[in-house]
């Protein structure tokens, strides 16, 4: 998986965001570690503070204009590249199960949901109606049952695909951006 298409996906992860909203991202979004920017489904907007290493890496990939550049560095990275090099990873690890770019944002809603309640959840994922934010909250339990029961039990099974999701992305942030150092 493309490095910068890494990132992006690790940025929704800890904030929540859109990938659509992660990848058009200016540079001048991100002052030191605090990241500012507008829902472009919603219009509002927000703040959110990154892992200090997240931050650096950000920093790094930043061109002149864009957190995520594109092919044309006059336009940012688009959520369909991400998707599909996400799609394309996935394949390769053989999950059987759809993984998209949007899985990191309900798996960020699980993580808040669990911790701070669907209050903070709802607030952090910019959601004005609770109905909404109970579905990406309770994203864990929705998708267990959809998936088939082996001889695991569901928790088991999302745990499965969510560590071999985690492998992969340690895998290629890890690998790839020392040997490109």
């Amino acid at each position: 998986m493309n490095y910068e298409n890494a990132l992006a996906i690790r940025l929704s992860l800890e904030t929540g965001m859109r990938i659509g909203d992660a990848v058009a991202l200016p540079k001048s979004a991100l002052n030191g570690r605090e990241l500012t920017f507008k829902a472009q489904k919603t219009g509002k907007s927000a703040k959110a503070v990154l892992s200090a290493d997240l931050a650096r890496r950000l920093s790094t990939i930043a061109t002149d204009r864009w957190l995520f550049a594109g092919r044309d560095s006059r336009k940012h990275r688009t959520r369909q590249a991400v998707y599909k090099d996400l799609r394309n990873v996935a394949k390769q690890y053989g999950l059987v199960e759809h993984v998209s770019p949007h899985s990191a944002r309900k798996t960020h809603a699980v993580g808040v949901y669990r911790s701070d309640g669907l209050k903070a959840c709802q607030e952090r994922l910019q959601h004005d109606r609770e109905a909404t934010t109970l579905i990406y909250a309770l994203a864990d339990k929705i998708t267990a049952e959809r998936l088939p029961v082996t001889a695991l039990d569901n928790n088991d099974i999302v745990d499965k695909v969510a560590s071999k999701v985690v492998e992969a992305l340690k895998k290629i942030l890890f690998s790839e951006h020392s040997e490109s150092s």
